[in-house]
């Protein structure tokens, strides 16, 4: 599961070296995509991330629990069973 997140955060040029509404917008997406492929915390996504951005400079860990934790809780994965995200994301 750790590749397709790798895979997917390099294919969606996704930033988590930022701050604000980009970090916000990076990690409502991961979160929703790992709650697709039915990962359910942020351990694995952390790595994954880590392994994109060993030298992280944002404080990303912190907005991905606070995100994922509202993603899991209105049901984020099931956007990524639609034709838009398809069009609009590589996964």
């Amino acid at each position: 599961m750790k590749q397709k997140l790798v895979e997917f955060i390099e294919n969606n040029s996704l930033n988590f070296n930022t701050s604000g509404s980009g970090l916000n917008s990076a990690c409502v997406i991961i979160s929703g995509y790992a709650l697709y492929l039915r990962i359910e915390s942020t351990e694995v996504i952390k790595e994954a991330i880590g392994e994109v951005f060993p030298k992280s400079i944002g404080n990303f860990e912190k907005e991905l629990d606070r995100v994922f934790e509202y993603a899991q809780n209105n049901n984020y994965g099931n956007y990524w069973k639609t034709t838009e995200a398809g069009l609009i994301y590589k996964f």
